[in-house]
């Protein structure tokens, strides 16, 4: 395992703790907070069901064939649940939809099986996550353009960085990021410093706030 895919391991899971510390003095941000941690674990759950599924034989049957769909629905998950919690978050509605969307896909991925594996899941994981990408930025932008009541706080801020970063990548050719992980990964690594710093900065400064009011 190379030192970035362990440094991408260690920052997303500082990142949900420290998340997790700041959603308990500012609820709204539970539902990041529970995205962020399924990003962190999930990885390591993939880690896995991956081990279990590659040394059986194909087509899968049985348990390594149920651990294959859920692996697809795990993949599936980060795209449809980034988009439910910007939905969430800057339109207020709307957050129930791409995970009934989420659902119907695994169910359409795993009754689709054997044909729908290998590139032609790729292309599948490129469809979806492209459309929620659309969608994402679509809200962002509907909400600091059109929405006059928008409050924009530390989850807006990280959904707006997550999604910044996956439009930089769309600027590199697919091939490219398919041959060169390095690549995606040392923009993950960027990435969630800077969500780790916008925390660390969220957190320091209602400290200060709160020695503020206790001294008055």
């Amino acid at each position: 395992m190379s030192n970035l895919v362990l440094a991408n391991y260690a920052l997303a899971s500082a990142l949900a703790a420290l998340s997790a510390i700041v959603s308990r003095r500012a609820p709204e941000g539970r539902p990041l907070t529970a995205y962020l941690a399924w990003m962190a674990l999930s990885d390591l759950f993939r880690m896995a069901l991956n081990r279990a599924v590659h040394f059986a034989p194909h087509p899968l049957h049985g348990i390594p064939r149920l651990l294959f769909h859920l692996d697809v629905s795990i993949v599936l998950s980060w795209s449809f649940l980034f988009v439910a919690c910007a939905l969430l978050y800057f339109l207020g509605r709307g957050a129930r939809v791409p995970i009934v969307l989420w659902l119907l896909a695994t169910l359409v991925a795993a009754l689709a099986y054997p044909a729908l594996t290998g590139p032609r899941l790729v292309k599948v994981y490129t469809i979806a996550s492209t459309g929620c990408l659309v969608a994402s930025a679509g809200s962002i932008l509907w909400c600091l353009f059109r929405r006059r009541d928008a409050e924009i706080g530390l989850p807006h801020l990280v959904i707006i960085l997550y999604t910044l970063t996956d439009v930089a990548m769309r600027a590199v050719p697919y091939s490219k990021r398919l041959s060169d992980w390095g690549l995606v990964q040392a923009s993950n690594v960027a990435l969630l410093s800077a969500c780790i710093v916008a925390h660390v900065a969220w957190v320091l400064r209602h400290q200060h706030r709160g020695r503020e009011q206790s001294a008055r």
